[in-house]
């Protein structure tokens, strides 16, 4: 109990001397940046599918059964480098002006 009363009292002086400052807008991004996002996000859902179809595309030498470790790896950088584009398309790297 003796911390409840405590917090209390700390919250009692400090509380009514709080300031919220005005937040800036973020500004508005450049069309290029959004356009480099998108094809990064495309580009890495495109890694992401050819690894994990692979097998069935007789070109890429495909036959074996199952995902290889390849595969696998390249999968999981494809999902990580979409991620990555979708980010930056949805809320994109501020530039320091």
């Amino acid at each position: 109990m003796p911390g409840i009363v405590v917090g209390y009292a700390i919250l009692m002086v400090y509380g009514h001397r709080r300031e919220f400052r005005d937040v800036k807008p973020q500004t508005a991004s450049h069309p290029i940046i959004r356009g480099f996002s998108a094809l990064i996000a495309v580009l890495g859902v495109a890694v992401t599918v050819l690894a994990l179809v692979a097998d069935t595309v007789p070109v890429l030498g495909g036959g074996a059964d199952g995902l290889g470790w390849k595969q696998l790896i390249a999968a999981i950088a494809g999902l990580g480098v979409a991620a990555v584009g979708i980010g930056w398309f949805l809320q994109p790297p501020l530039t320091r002006r």
